[in-house]
């Protein structure tokens, strides 16, 4: 019984660590692709600036394989679709950009000099792990979907990437069923713009 207790002791702890290491990796991977940090805008003065830009910043949220689950972050709901992952262990997470990440000051600053008074969403981080290791590419298509509100229904939006390797992509995508659908097959900080 003893000997029992030991294991399931042991493989909770283990379970805690690898957990651990999982969000430092999340954090290390970050700053080791973000480009200079010089730029003046943080996320919070970007929000101050235009209030359309969320100022919460709340914890990470995986995002679930199945099961009609959500990650929600900030005002957002964030569901998946795996189906073209090529590794059933992988996992993909979605969270808020921090005030202060580099990346998150870049892609507001950026997307803000762009966007005027519309609507804007993030920026948030889609990542995608195995095993605790963050995978930039290599792993198939993830697709998210990022419930923004049906009453968006029919509108187009403009999907801003930044990538691992400093670019900044734009794709357009229609809101349908008050979601917007993103196509990853590299893992970015994205920023949603409503077009008018």
């Amino acid at each position: 019984m003893v000997s029992m207790k030991k294991t399931i002791f042991t493989v909770l702890l283990a379970s805690l660590i690898l957990l651990a290491a999982a969000f430092n990796l999340h954090n290390e991977a970050d700053k080791a692709y973000a480009a200079s940090p010089s730029t003046a805008a943080t996320a919070q003065e970007a929000h101050s600036l235009n209030p359309t830009v969320s100022s919460e910043y709340p914890e990470i949220w995986i995002v679930p394989r199945s099961g009609g689950g959500a990650a929600v972050v900030g005002n957002v709901r964030v569901t998946s679709d795996y189906a073209q992952v090529t590794d059933p262990e992988m996992i993909a997470t979605a969270t808020f950009v921090e005030k202060d990440d580099p990346v998150g000051k870049i892609l507001t600053e950026y997307v803000l000099a762009r966007s005027g008074s519309r609507q804007v969403f993030g920026p948030y981080k889609q990542r995608i792990y195995k095993g605790g290791v963050s995978k930039w590419d290599g792993f198939g298509i993830f697709t998210a979907q990022y419930g923004i509100g049906n009453k968006y229904d029919g509108h187009t939006a403009t999907v801003y990437k930044f990538l691992r390797d400093g670019t900044i992509t734009e794709e357009e995508a229609v809101v349908v069923r008050g979601k917007i659908r993103i196509d990853f097959d590299q893992m970015a900080s994205i920023m949603i713009v409503l077009d008018e």
